[in-house]
């Protein structure tokens, strides 16, 4: 039995600049969108060590692909210790946004870049997101950079999440048969969260296990019995009783898809009212919270009743791809 979620991705360099010795911005260019690369994609499962942590900036015009790895002709690269990051939260267009800002030293990067991106390290072939420097018409173009100049880049990385519920059907597998309806609404989304520092949202944002799973219904992983609604997506976890005795939940990666699996042993899981409420939420602990911070909650409709001659498996999916934006 699976319920799924889906994570849309999208990003842009918002501003690229040169700036003068003084600091003064000298040339700007704004908001060539980028395509996040399929090896980008993969990054993501289970990390909380570096995705997106380094700007490159090359000279190549080549128009990106997903299958890109690495720029066309590097350049200059900058990495998270001249990178600053800040976040934030767009209710209305439903998306979670990261800012990051890399302030190139004098000198690092000199010539007339024309394409540029984001990575894991510094060069090779680890490429997280790529784009054309564009002018305002939406044409390929160059900005240049001088010797006595600093270049200065901003990019904005979002995390669509589904604004309207999402449902579906599951079949029993087992052999009880049966069929049950399933709805899924993200949670507080203002409280999600690309890492617990600046430093770790430079570096990490990656989608990874789970919280830690309890019987407690006020933990963000649980399993719950009585729940009459989904409530709304600024609300919190679902309500209910907690589902005892027992029970647990393991996280497991495949391609762009962390799937959550709650197991009721036989003894387990044994509450009259039945099993239909789930709260899920990714961790943010691992590696000093080096991760991307999602939360779920979902309801089904029969209730799931289980006897102490049962198992009980049961899938919650997260996957994540580029957003139709891009």
């Amino acid at each position: 039995m699976q319920l799924k979620a889906r994570i849309g991705l999208s990003g842009a360099f918002t501003n690229i600049e040169t700036l003068a010795s003084d600091g003064s911005v000298r040339r700007r260019i704004k908001g060539p969108k980028n395509l996040i690369t399929d090896i980008g994609l993969l990054r993501l499962a289970g990390r909380v060590g570096p995705i997106y942590s380094f700007c490159r900036v090359g000279t190549g015009n080549s128009v990106p692909q997903p299958s890109d790895r690495q720029l066309d002709n590097q350049i200059g690269s900058a990495g998270s210790g001249v990178a600053t990051a800040t976040e934030g939260t767009n209710l209305a267009e439903s998306y979670k946004w990261l800012r990051i800002t890399w302030t190139f030293p004098l000198g690092a990067v000199v010539g007339n870049v024309s394409e540029i991106g984001t990575g894991w390290t510094a060069s090779g072939e680890t490429l997280f997101s790529r784009a054309l420097v564009k002018d305002e018409a939406g044409n390929p173009t160059a900005i240049t950079v001088l010797e006595d100049e600093q270049l200065r880049v901003t990019w904005e990385h979002r995390r669509y999440w589904k604004s309207e519920i999402e449902s579906g059907v599951v079949i029993n597998e087992g052999n009880k048969g049966g069929t049950y309806s399933w709805q899924i609404l993200p949670r507080k989304p203002a409280e999600w969260s690309f890492g617990s520092s600046d430093s770790n949202r430079v570096n990490g944002g990656g989608i990874n296990d789970l919280n830690t799973y309890s019987t407690n219904i006020t933990s963000p992983t649980s399993v719950v019995s009585g729940a009459t609604a989904l409530g709304a997506t600024d609300e919190d976890l679902i309500g209910g009783s907690p589902v005892s005795p027992g029970g647990s939940a393991a996280g497991t990666f495949s391609g762009t898809e962390l799937t959550a699996r709650f197991a009721f042993a036989v003894s387990e899981g044994l509450n009259p009212a039945g099993i239909n409420g789930f709260n899920f939420a990714a961790s943010t602990t691992t590696s000093g919270g080096r991760s991307f911070n999602c939360r779920y909650k979902a309801l089904i409709d029969p209730p799931i009743f289980k006897t102490d001659e049962d198992f009980l498996e049961l899938d919650f999916v997260v996957s994540w791809g580029r957003h139709e934006s891009t």
